[in-house]
Order: structure tokens, then sequence, then C-alpha cells
């Protein structure tokens, strides 16, 4: 579960990201509840957003592959997006809202991005971590995760970014 201040904290790096590389972003999430409320919070701050889980319209499905929306934020359920799509031409950045406990769905959502057409020189995928991630299952999927760390002969790196609430908001519950 994601919690306010997480999802706060994903919706800030998240601006940072988009601000350095001029494109949005695909955010990914593991269940309805997380996808829900990081749209709430990009509505909040004012960030185009679009959620595609099987709960929203699938028009927003759509407009993934338009150029137009490249400079948008798609909050993507794992469930739903991680097979089929091909992301290549529109996104190069993914940042996980939550760790997967399963290293092929998490090569199979950055792959919906790093496969041949890309038009950028690097696919950037991120995973935030907070105080309780459970790292067992964290080092588990990363071990796991062979095609993120060496695709073609060339060495990947997968990139971990470590959030403390902010001192405003309360500790995360537990």
């Amino acid at each position: 579960v994601v919690c306010e201040w997480k999802a706060d904290a994903t919706v800030e790096r998240v601006k940072a990201l988009m601000e350095r590389t001029g494109r949005g972003t695909l955010v990914w999430a593991n269940n309805h509840a997380v996808v829900d409320l990081l749209l709430k919070k990009f509505d909040e701050a004012g960030i185009t957003n679009y959620g595609v889980s099987p709960r929203h319209p699938k028009q927003n499905m759509q407009k993934l592959y338009k150029k137009e929306h490249r400079g948008d934020v798609f909050v993507l359920s794992v469930g739903r997006c991680a097979h089929g799509l091909n992301l290549q031409y529109t996104f190069h950045t993914n940042v996980f809202a939550q760790v997967l406990r399963s290293s092929a769905i998490m090569e199979q959502s950055i792959g919906r991005t790093h496969r041949d057409g890309q038009t950028e020189p690097e696919v950037y995928a991120e995973i935030l971590l907070t105080e309780g991630t459970d790292h067992d299952t964290l080092g588990a999927c990363l071990v796991g995760a062979t095609f993120t760390h060496q695709t073609l002969g060339n060495e990947h790196k997968a990139l971990l970014a470590s959030w403390e609430p902010p001192p405003r908001l309360p500790p995360p519950e537990m």
C-alpha cells in the first residue's frame, strides 16, 4: 500500500524527472487503490495525468500512443499494462511507486519502453523506496531481473531512490 506521504513524494519525484527530461512519465502501481490515490495527487499538483487500469476509460489507453501526450503522466496498473504495449515511441521514463513482487513483471513493465524503436539513448526506471520497504522482496526481484541487468551485452543498472517522509507529515503507517 502507498500512504499519502509516499504518494506526495512520488508526485514530487515525477515532477523533477519531467523538468529534467521535458517528457512524460509512466508511473507503475500494483493495485487500483494506489492508482486512484496517485491520480488524485497528480490532479492536486496540477499535472496532466491519465489512469490506465480496468477502472478507467479505454480512451486513456489510446492516449498512450499519441505524441501530443508525451508530456503527460500515465499511472498504470501493472496487472493491466505490463504486457503487450509498445510505448517506446512516446515514453522512456518509468517510476515504480511500489516494489513489485515479481522480477518478470518488473521486466515486462520496463520492456514496454525498452525495446527496438526507442527514440531516446536510454530508458530510465526508478523504484521509490521508503523506510517500510520489504528489502527481501526487493532484493529477490532485482536478482531475478536478469533482463534489467544484462541486455545485448550492455550492463544496465537499476536505480533505487530512497525517500524519507517530509518533516511536516506524520511517519508512514505500518
